[in-house]
């Protein structure tokens, strides 16, 4: 399910995203089964069917009952996911083209799955501003009901299934939908599901042409080194706690699910990767066949702590996003800007909340996403851990400044999207603490 609250900061010089805290421990939660808590839900729901609460977020408009989830402060993850779903379709819709119209029967264009749907939002989304065909699913009898009120009233043709995710990915009512997109947002880790997320899409959907993995991780603690034991035995990896962690735990998922696919000898590549508030986030798409798997398995392997000098990982080492696709993802954005702005107009009202903002702060994330592939180092450096761990006195330098710094002296530097106070580089942090301490006599 999406992730914890944070804030978000207003457009500067650096980019507007907070500095990662502490990722808190999630709680153990009730001891129930599923299928104990779906009854549940479902009982509470009927109960407050009376009582639902209207909610509208980007192109739909859903009802809430206040056992079914849902957390309005996603809404720019799920833009964020929106976009990159218009740019696949976008690609889909350029193969349809070439392939003279016959592939929309063939399932060049998408049908995607909404696993763990809860209220639906997000699928509904996908259905009624990126033009998938989709489909919904949950264990819960009360988010299914909800989840069905709400695609009628979206107008939004897709079947609810009431199932396990495992079983049905496995079923042949799944082979028969033939999906060529899955969305994955479990509470806390998607590792259980990986295996028949990929197997499903290897065997159907990436079998002659690429298909599509979503994938949301909320367990924080562990993808961030919090709780090593947990990370070795989940991840099977040796994580970081520092200050770089959270684009380390990002890795640790990609990695994750990419050898995942060459398992079933497939590959994956990153179209758009981010982490926001607790969230941690890939959209990947998926190719069958040794070309594609060896492609994914150089990206593979461990890297080294640039403060300690010692080995850490596996991680995924390569592209956090698809330059293809950003490109893409920041047209839409920008679309989507300019009409909010009209319909506002219109209207006459003012201030920056609403859809306006909503896709404002979206381009924001997509613009740093984009500066982000000029630097092909799997960390960052955060300025406050560095002027602590170097004992570097007096005020610390911006964003901006030290950037201009580096690349007077000739490296590549960029903001990232993950620490408004971060800086990626491929200068060393020796040579970052010497241009800023020489700049401060």
């Amino acid at each position: 399910m999406d992730g914890m609250p944070s804030n978000f900061s207003k457009p500067s010089s650096k980019p507007p995203f907070k500095s990662p805290s502490k990722p808190s421990r999630p709680s153990s939660g009730p001891k129930s089964t599923s299928r104990d808590i779906g009854h549940a839900v479902h009982t509470k729901c009927t109960k407050h069917a009376l009582h639902a609460k209207h909610v509208v977020e980007g192109a739909v408009e859903i009802e809430l009952c206040p056992s079914v989830f849902y957390n309005p402060h996603m809404q720019l993850s799920r833009s964020l996911s929106v976009l990159a779903a218009k740019a696949i379709m976008s690609c889909e819709e350029e193969k349809a083209e070439h392939e003279g119209g016959a592939a929309r029967k063939q399932g060049s264009f998408i049908k995607a799955l909404d696993a763990f749907t809860a209220s639906g939002v997000r699928g509904l989304r996908y259905a009624k501003e990126a033009g998938f065909d989709v489909d919904f699913l949950d264990l819960s009898k009360g988010a299914v009901e909800w989840c069905k009120r709400n695609v009628k009233k979206n107008g939004v043709k897709g079947k609810v299934w009431h199932r396990d995710v495992v079983e049905f990915l496995t079923s042949n009512d799944a082979i028969n939908e033939q999906y060529t997109f899955i969305e994955l947002d479990p509470f806390g880790s998607p590792i259980p599901f990986l295996w028949p997320a990929f197997y499903y899409l290897v065997r159907t959907g990436a079998r002659k042409r690429p298909a599509y993995l979503s994938i949301t991780a909320t367990d924080g603690p562990v993808l961030c080194g919090l709780q090593k034991e947990a990370a070795r035995k989940y991840y099977k990896v040796e994580p970081l706690h520092n200050s770089f962690c959270h684009e380390t735990g990002l890795r640790i998922l990609i990695r994750a699910a990419a050898e995942t696919a060459l398992l079933l000898n497939a590959g994956v590549e990153p179209l758009v990767s981010f982490y926001y508030r607790h969230q941690f986030k890939t959209i990947l798409r998926v190719q069958k066949g040794e070309d594609a798997a060896r492609k994914t398995l150089f990206f593979i392997g461990r890297a080294i702590d640039p403060f300690t000098k010692k080995a850490y990982g596996p991680i995924w080492l390569g592209p956090l996003h698809d330059k293809q696709t950003i490109k893409e993802m920041e047209r839409k954005a920008r679309e989507a800007k300019e009409r909010a702005e009209q319909e506002k107009k219109e209207k006459g009202e003012k201030g920056e909340g609403g859809k306006r903002g909503l896709w404002r702060k979206s381009l924001v994330y997509v613009e740093a996403f984009e500066k982000e592939l000029n630097i092909d180092k799997p960390y960052f450096f955060s300025l406050p851990d560095v002027f602590k761990r170097y004992g570097i006195k007096g005020n610390m330098l911006s964003v901006k400044k030290v950037i201009s710094l580096l690349r007077q002296k000739g490296y590549k530097a960029e903001p990232t999207h993950i620490d408004s106070e971060g800086v990626k580089t491929n200068a060393s942090v020796e040579e970052l603490v010497k241009l800023i301490k020489a700049h401060r006599r």
